[in-house]
């Protein structure tokens, strides 16, 4: 199930380091779907790691239910070409200054 199919809102971020990871964490704990975009797969594929790693910090502190770890496959979409952010109903930049 991808954004574009979904029922809940599709936030997207552009730009996956550590803030664009964070807002892409908190959009998903809070059960909405994500496109995080970088046009460098290698910093998709870190943020990815570190979203899993927040939300399972989140699980063993009582603060998220397990499911969302679970969830996070089928919520989060990760993008190297902008137009994967056309189903967002809002735009995050985050991006190096």
């Amino acid at each position: 199930m991808g954004p574009e199919s979904a029922s809940s809102p599709t936030v997207g971020v552009v730009g996956s380091g550590a803030m664009g990871a964070g807002i892409a964490q908190v959009a998903l704990t809070a059960g909405l779907h994500v496109v995080l975009h970088d046009s460098n797969p290698a910093a998709l594929s870190k943020a990815r790691e570190q979203i899993v790693a927040g939300v399972e910090r989140l699980v063993q502190k009582g603060r998220v239910s397990a499911d969302i770890v679970q969830r996070i496959d089928d919520h989060l979409v990760l993008a190297e070409d902008l137009s994967a952010l056309a189903p967002a109903q809002v735009v995050f930049e985050a991006i190096v200054e």
